[in-house]
């Protein structure tokens, strides 16, 4: 498994639906930290990903949860 040998910085935890505003978080992270390691991709709905989240929460040293609330 590819995250049992990597160790991540931040682990970020979000809904498809705000991933533009993730990714732009992500980018402006790597600009400000090059070297960090994060952890962001997109989980399919259906797709087997359980075992793989697991070991990249416990190979990070941070979790974020990223929710976009737009006002009305």
């Amino acid at each position: 498994m590819l995250t049992d040998l990597k160790k991540y910085d931040v682990f970020i935890s979000y809904s498809r639906e705000d991933s533009c505003e993730v990714d732009a978080f992500v980018e402006l992270l790597k600009e400000r930290i090059p070297e960090i390691e994060i952890w962001s991709e997109c989980v399919v709905p259906g797709g087997d990903f359980g075992e793989n989240i697991i070991c990249a929460i416990k190979a990070s040293s941070y979790v974020i949860y990223m929710r976009v609330i737009n006002p009305k």
